[in-house]
């Protein structure tokens, strides 16, 4: 099965997918899996290097090239992209399901806040960008068939509503 979860940033998908990998899962993360995802001058649509600030002249891309070879790689078995992209619409028909990770605005700020591995959002432009799109791209999410999985809880309930929702789907 193919999945993709989608949410904002500080939703808790770099999380998830670690804990879906500890146990045996294959996760592609767009924070973490380099080729997954890059930095486009929207103008252009042409790659650039990682900025130093967020600027709305920039989008964050999924990359068909790997999404597609990821996927066919997987055919036999689970595979999970976790991201939040600027074009990731253009990808749901490539999906047999699709989870939307959402919290309020409240554990949203305060994860971005706190965390270290992570440094997006912790500017006020960045954070009020976030908050402002958390809604936005659950809607989407949610208007193109999304589960929606509540990531409020500790992370080892969260993963075990997701697997349960997917198994939910098998029958």
């Amino acid at each position: 099965m193919k999945i993709f979860v989608g949410g904002i940033t500080g939703s808790g998908k770099s999380t998830l997918a670690g804990k879906l990998i500890e146990r045996g899962f294959r996760c592609m993360d767009d924070q973490y899996d380099e080729d997954l995802s890059y930095w486009a001058d929207k103008a252009t649509g042409k790659r650039v290097p990682e900025p130093i600030d967020f600027t709305r002249s920039l989008d964050w891309l999924l990359d068909r090239k790997v999404i597609e070879r990821a996927l066919g790689a997987s055919a036999s078995r689970h595979i999970f992209i976790f991201a939040n992209a600027a074009n990731q619409a253009n990808f749901y028909p490539l999906f047999d399901t699709l989870r939307v990770l959402t919290a309020d605005n409240e554990t949203i700020r305060q994860r971005i806040l706190t965390r270290a591995n992570n440094s997006f959002g912790k500017k006020p432009s960045e954070l009020n960008w976030v908050l402002k799109e958390n809604q936005r791209l659950t809607d989407e999410l949610l208007s193109a068939g999304a589960e929606v999985i509540n990531t409020t809880r500790p992370v080892d309930q969260v993963a075990q509503d997701l697997l349960a929702s997917l198994r939910k789907n098998d029958h």
